[in-house]
C-alpha cells in the first residue's frame, strides 16, 4: 500500500497516486516501466486507463486554451473557434473522466 507524503516531498502525481517519491530522508530512483508496474499493481487497467486519458484530456485543455488564446492575438477568429471547440471537448472528457473515476475508486 502507498503511503501518503507530506506537501514538502518531491513527487510527480498520477491522479491520487504519488511516483518518485522522496519521503524523509531517502528517494528511490523509479523507472518508467517500473512506475506503470506500481500503477497497475495498485489500480485496475480500466482505472489507469481513466487517469491517463484525465491527464492528456487536461493537457490538452491548456494547449488549446493557448493556441485560442494566440489566434485571438493574430485576428483570426476562424482558428481561435477551432481551438474553443477543442478547448470544449477536452474539459468535457475531463470532466466525465472524473465522474467515472469517482464511481470506481
Amino acid at each position: 500500500m502507498a503511503r501518503p507524503c507530506s506537501g514538502d516531498d518531491d513527487h510527480e502525481m498520477i491522479g491520487p497516486i504519488a511516483i518518485g517519491v522522496k519521503c524523509s530522508n531517502s528517494t528511490t530512483p523509479i523507472t518508467q516501466s517500473k512506475e506503470a508496474e506500481m500503477a497497475s499493481a495498485i489500480l485496475k487497467n480500466k482505472d489507469y486507463d481513466l487517469i491517463s486519458v484525465i491527464y492528456h484530456a487536461s493537457q490538452g485543455c491548456e494547449t488549446a486554451r493557448q493556441y485560442a488564446a494566440d489566434a485571438e492575438k493574430e485576428k483570426d477568429k476562424e482558428a481561435a473557434g477551432f481551438f474553443n471547440k477543442a478547448l470544449e471537448l477536452n474539459e468535457q472528457l475531463v470532466q466525465t473522466g472524473k465522474e467515472l473515476l469517482k464511481q470506481r475508486l
